[in-house]
């Protein structure tokens, strides 16, 4: 049984080169978030896995997202009451992944022509010269997809009102990986909010 901390780290590709995930937000374009001072968490225990994911989180994989959205939030300026109804807004978070199959195609030669119809062989000047034959090949690859989702609720409105996440493939990787990969994540989709 995974982990939230191994689906949050592994969540993303390598950390070389490429970077490990892609980060996307939304956000409602009629609220005034200036006027945000303090937040909530939606519910005791505001994670929500979709049905069918194949990560069980533990309580304690739980706790440790939301003391990071927490410490975000207090970089930010926000403070937490744990009254939902007298706070700004409220904050609920979804954990989650999904099967997917690449489909793959690339030429691969085949063979070898030096006959450039409808001319015939070296017309004009070079035009036939001989080349490769080149067929498609077609590679199908299975992967795993890792999905955080941060959202933001309006309390006065009772509406989302912003809406953040964090994609990659899942692979397998240290704790100490995981953890720092959990930490940026949610560092880069809190990084919109609040939307300026």
């Amino acid at each position: 049984m995974k982990t939230v901390s191994a689906l949050l780290s592994v969540l993303f590709l390598s950390a070389c080169a490429i970077k490990p995930f892609t980060v996307s937000s939304d956000f409602d374009r009629e609220i005034d978030y200036s006027s945000y001072e303090t937040y909530a968490w939606v519910s005791e225990n505001p994670m929500i896995i979709p049905e069918g994911s194949a990560i069980r989180p533990s309580l304690l994989d739980e706790r440790r997202i939301m003391d990071r959205i927490e410490t975000e939030m207090d970089l930010r300026g926000f403070n937490k009451t744990a009254d939902s109804a007298a706070a700004d807004f409220v904050i609920g978070f979804t954990i989650g992944t999904r099967d997917r199959l690449a489909v793959d195609t690339y030429p691969t030669p085949v063979g070898f022509s030096s006959w450039n119809y409808p001319y015939g062989w070296n017309y004009p000047y070079g035009w036939g010269a001989p080349g490769a034959i080149y067929t498609d090949t077609m590679r199908t690859r299975q992967y795993t997809e890792g999905t955080l989702s941060i959202d933001i609720f309006d309390v006065e409105n009772r509406r989302p009102v912003w809406h953040g996440k964090a994609q990659g493939v899942i692979r397998n990787r240290s704790q100490e990986e995981q953890r720092e990969l959990e930490a940026q994540a949610i560092q880069e989709i809190l990084a919109t909010f609040p939307p300026v």
